[in-house]
């Protein structure tokens, strides 16, 4: 008893000397405020060129040298090793108006200043337009300008009115100063719409403004139609075929025209379900393949694609002794053939194993690659495609920098719809996992990363699509809920996810599948007939099928 007092006396001494608590009941630990490296966290044109600052005691200051005039100047964000707790004051600062300047570093209470000075390059390019936004006559009905960089345009629209509004433009550099010549208050007049004058820290240019019709951006969320087949409408689809076996639908592919999905439970491993068949709400399954499951590891089927009509599945091996089978159907008509890759001891140790998450990336030509993760190895597959033909020997496994996510990773391409046949080669890719999403090339570098709290919660699946000039971002998450969100803004998909975390937008549709069951997801886009359609679909739910028609003037 003796013994176990001293322990209780010993630990309140400890607590007491470790926990002496201010009125507000907070441990006093030391609060620094040092910075041991500052850097530029977005510099270059890109904003994705991080720059570190030389520390010089004498006048307490951290120098820049060689910052690139086109940073964004105007919002600068800091990084570095800043002592534990610390942070810089503000989240951007403006060294466009004031070089240099004071910028202090709080730590709660506590505080210390540093002066900060850049030296700028002189700038290397001429200043450009990026994007002009100008509502009509009404006041509210807006219209984006285009913008013709090489013959140095711009368009604007007025539907077959007099003038209108200038809301918003966007100029690359971001700080370059431009000068509407014949804008009277915020009017542009068709009539005489004046020249745009623009300055880049002494580099100038001009553009001219002309009136055209622009037909609108994007699809019209207002007219969508909504295919629902998940159990809630007591229909068969996605991840409700065979009875009972919901759980063995892991992935599947879609592309405006038909879906193609495996099923691990089945025998005959993929079906194909055409589009006319969905909307008609008569879904008859078509058999492609019935290969042995027996002879292709865990599962013989476990992932499937689509690309230009052409269709692609891959087995589970079986970790240890894996190989990935890769079958490829040139037609629904004829037998596929197959391709297999073995797997070293390395790439299917233990639980590690490829065959989950295939994704595919092909141009209209059937050019591309095939991408299976490895989420326990945090890697990446990738497999050469030419002429819709898979090479068993031209493959790499990437390495995907942030260290392992968990129990599920999806990694799927950004698809440009800009026509009815192929899809496409952005070489930019989702990448979702416990951890939240990132956007990666094709080599696993990191182009752009969506912060924690910009997306919902339990974030499952997610894929990028562009069609009609407009860019969506449709995510699934744990709780079965789909998202779609409008993320036109910017030239790029990085600059557009950029303006997403800094706004954190609504999304403009949501709609729920029902109660989740930790099975595999689909998240896939396609068109046809002016219509961008959207899938979404988990095991033992079923899928939703979302109609968005190009947007047009009534």
């Amino acid at each position: 008893m003796k013994n176990f007092n001293f322990k209780i006396v010993g630990l309140a001494l400890l607590f007491t000397i470790l926990f002496a608590c201010n009125d507000n009941f907070e441990p006093r630990f030391e609060r620094l405020t040092v910075i041991s490296e500052l850097i530029i966290a977005n510099g270059g044109i890109d904003g994705k060129t991080a720059i570190t600052g030389t520390y010089v005691p004498e006048g307490n200051i951290f120098v820049f040298d060689n910052v690139p005039a086109e940073t964004d100047l105007q919002n600068i964000k800091f990084t570095g090793s800043i002592a534990l707790g610390a942070a810089p004051e503000f989240e951007t600062y403006d060294f466009f108006s004031t070089n240099p300047q004071e910028i202090k570093i709080i730590n709660r209470e506590v505080s210390s200043t540093y002066n900060v000075k850049f030296n700028i390059l002189p700038p290397a390019m001429d200043p450009a337009i990026n994007r002009v936004v100008v509502t009509l006559e009404d006041g509210v009905t807006e219209v984006i300008g285009e913008v013709d960089k090489t013959a140095k345009i711009l368009y604007l629209d007025a539907k077959n009115g007099e003038y209108v509004f200038l809301k918003s433009i966007e100029t690359l550099p971001k700080h370059a100063l431009c000068e509407f010549t014949a804008i009277q208050g915020s009017k542009i007049y068709q009539a005489d719409p004046g020249k745009i004058k623009l300055d880049h820290m002494g580099r100038t240019d001009e553009y001219t403004i002309e009136f055209i019709y622009i037909p609108p951006v994007g699809v019209d969320f207002d007219k969508k139609i909504i295919y629902d087949y998940t159990k809630s409408n007591s229909l068969v689809s996605f991840g409700q075929y065979p009875a009972g076996s919901g759980g063995a639908i892991r992935g599947g592919d879609f592309d405006g025209t038909e879906t193609f999905i495996s099923n691990r439970g089945a025998a005959e491993g993929v079906t194909n379900f055409k589009l006319e068949d969905i909307i008609a709400g008569d879904i008859s399954k078509v058999v492609l393949a019935k290969e042995p499951v027996g002879g292709y590891g865990y599962f013989g089927s476990s992932q499937t694609a689509l690309s230009g009509g052409n269709y692609y599945a891959i087995n589970m091996p079986t970790p240890g002794t894996g190989v990935l089978n890769v079958h490829h159907w040139s037609s629904i008509s004829v037998a596929p053939t197959l391709t297999s890759i073995p797997l070293s001891d390395t790439e299917s140790a233990g639980t590690a194993r490829y065959g989950d998450n295939m994704s595919i990336q092909l141009d209209e030509n059937g050019n591309g690659y095939m991408f299976s993760i490895n989420n326990v190895q945090n890697k990446l597959m990738r497999i050469r495609i030419n002429n819709y033909i898979v090479s068993a020997t031209d493959l790499a496994f990437v390495a995907i920098p942030g260290g392992s996510q968990g129990g599920y990773a999806n990694f799927n391409p950004v698809r440009i719809h800009d026509a009815e046949i192929g899809s496409g080669d952005a070489n930019e890719y989702t990448y979702v996992t416990s951890g939240g999403l990132q956007l990666f090339d094709r080599n696993g570098a990191i182009l752009s990363t969506v912060g924690l709290g910009k997306l919902p919660a339990n974030l499952y699946n997610a894929r990028i699509a562009v069609y009609n000039k407009g860019r969506y971002m449709v995510v699934l998450t744990k709780e079965a809920k789909m998202y779609i969100y409008d993320i036109s803004e910017g030239d790029t998909t990085v600059d557009a996810l950029a303006k997403f975390n800094a706004t954190s937008p609504a999304p403009l549709f949501e709609y729920s599948l029902g109660a989740f069951s930790g099975y595999g997801s689909i998240v896939a886009t396609g068109i046809k007939n002016d219509v961008l359609y959207v899938m979404v679909g988990s095991g033992n739910i079923g899928s939703v099928i979302v109609g968005l028609p190009k947007k047009t003037d009534d």
